[in-house]
């Protein structure tokens, strides 16, 4: 989490211009990695607030006492709750992504090519 805290500090807009203009992506994916490298701490800080919350549910300490294993805990008693949370906002994010490519290629800071999001 520390690391997560540490990109949270950083601010995303100018990182992106700087991670734009040093590395001229010209693969869509590679794009998509320039624009991601500070979206992704927000949500990882929120999932992890929601695994911490469900952690203490007494269904997920009634399987703990049974003898469940670890994996077996995550597979059924706590990933299946928060993955509606991590949908949304993984699509929310993946539409800040394509607003942000297309305000990016607009500014002039990516290059353009024809296999853009925007």
């Amino acid at each position: 989490m520390t690391i997560t805290d540490v990109l949270m500090t950083i601010p995303g807009l100018p990182l992106v211009i700087v991670l734009a203009v040093l590395l001229e992506p010209r693969n869509p994916w590679v794009v998509g990695v320039v624009l991601t490298v500070n979206a992704w701490s927000g949500l990882a800080r929120a999932i992890r607030s929601q695994v911490l919350t469900i952690r203490s549910e007494s269904y997920v300490e009634a399987s703990r006492l049974m003898g469940v294993s670890t994996p077996n805990i995550l597979m059924k008693d706590v990933i299946p709750p928060i993955m509606p949370y991590i949908m949304v906002n993984f699509v929310n994010s993946a539409r800040t992504v394509i607003f942000s490519s297309v305000g990016l290629y607009f500014l002039g800071i990516l290059p353009f090519t024809n296999q853009n999001w925007g």
